[in-house]
């Protein structure tokens, strides 16, 4: 684990250095900015395909459900964020904690590439959505493009004309804001959808890995098995959670521990076959009881709908790519709601503000004030 941080300040480093003197000999152009931060490229498109949907009442009832989808995502991050808040000073358990994508350092580089192709559709469906609201009120895009942040996030932005924005009316402005939201809650409603439809065969179960000198290792389980279903001491469960939930009663019922419980593991594959394995009870002169307290592999529960028409590894990394899009779309989704000053959320906060106060400076004040409220209630919910 320490050669994956290294390698990843060696990365960052030749990425500032490289960038910095790129951008001292090139400075920048229309289309090509870089700087030791990121690299960002302009993209001809300014969206016309979009002015023909204008004045179709279909794209206003769905620019529409945006702003109540962008107020519903503010309503469930405050939810969550003081719930969370109250946990943390009760001394209860915490339930809302968020973590930074810092490949390397918060995640492994493995689990970063398994999220990048949901970040990757998250960020491009969201833009584009920005995109159409604003062709759909007539705001002009300025420009787009992609950028890429330390050679590592991908990101992408549209830019409406700033001043054809400010003079829109106030809910164009709400219609435009709040069009990104409701963006990665569409693609959350379309991948949750795709691993339900993908599950209602069942699920089967991948062996991802078996550990070492553990009784599963002996009786002969090998990574890459696919296991159509478990009979556990005569009980038959299927996937991971209905086995973690028989084997927490058992332990349970014997004072939290497997140790001096003897299980009887009689694994079904999917290819036929069976592998039983036998986790036997701890030796009473035994002082060492980890080995006893496992059957020693590690799964990951793959959709029926999957693993019948793709082979077997193909499944594993697609069931584990949708899995994190449905994660990153609705986490996108809930913290670009909340005002958090440079969110689509402060911007919508901001838009009511000046709406009702008249007062661009005095708008300002309330959205900075807010988005302050709304940071102090993220600060502590934040997991390095």
């Amino acid at each position: 684990m320490t050669e994956i941080p290294t390698m990843l300040i060696i990365y960052l480093g030749a990425w500032l250095t490289i960038t910095a003197a790129l951008s001292r000999i090139l400075g920048e152009s229309n289309n090509i900015s870089i700087t030791p931060l990121s690299v960002m490229v302009r993209t001809p498109i300014v969206f016309k395909l979009f002015d023909k949907l204008r004045g179709r009442r279909i794209v206003a009832l769905l620019l529409d459900g945006a702003i109540l989808a962008a107020t519903l995502s503010m309503a469930i991050y405050y939810y969550g964020m003081i719930k969370s808040l109250l946990s943390i000073i009760t001394g209860g358990e915490t339930t809302a904690a968020i973590v930074p994508l810092l490949p390397g350092i918060t995640i492994e580089i493995k689990t970063f590439l398994y999220l990048l192709p949901g970040l990757s559709l998250a960020i491009i469906f969201h833009e584009a959505f920005h995109a159409l609201a604003s062709r759909y009120e007539g705001v002009r895009i300025k420009s787009s493009g992609f950028l890429v942040i330390l050679g590592i996030l991908p990101a992408a932005f549209v830019e409406p004309d700033e001043q054809e924005l400010k003079s829109a009316r106030v809910r164009a402005k709400l219609r435009i804001y709040a069009a990104g939201v409701l963006a990665n809650l569409m693609l959350f409603l379309l991948f949750q959808a795709t691993i339900f439809a993908a599950t209602a065969p069942g699920v089967y179960t991948y062996i991802v890995d078996v550990a070492p000198d553990s009784f599963a290792y002996e009786a002969g389980l090998k990574p890459g098995a696919i296991v159509k279903y478990f009979i556990v001491n005569g009980t038959e469960l299927e996937g991971v959670p209905e086995l973690t939930r028989y084997l927490l009663e058992v332990k349970r019922e014997h004072n939290n521990s497997l140790a001096h419980v003897t299980l009887v593991v009689k694994i079904v594959l999917l290819e036929g076959g069976e592998i039983t394995i036998v986790k036997k009870s701890a030796p009473a002169n035994i002082s060492d009881l980890e080995k006893y307290e496992r059957i020693g592999i590690y799964m990951f529960d793959l959709p029926a709908g999957f693993v019948e028409l793709l082979p077997p590894n193909v499944a594993l990394h697609l069931s584990i790519i949708v899995m994190y899009a449905v994660i990153i779309n609705f986490s996108l989704a809930i913290i670009n709601a909340a005002p958090l000053f440079i969110t689509d959320g402060a911007q919508i906060v901001n838009s009511i503000a000046e709406h009702y106060t008249r007062d661009e400076r005095r708008a300002k004040v309330i959205t900075a004030t807010v988005s302050t409220l709304s940071l102090l209630l993220l600060v502590p919910n934040i997991v390095i």
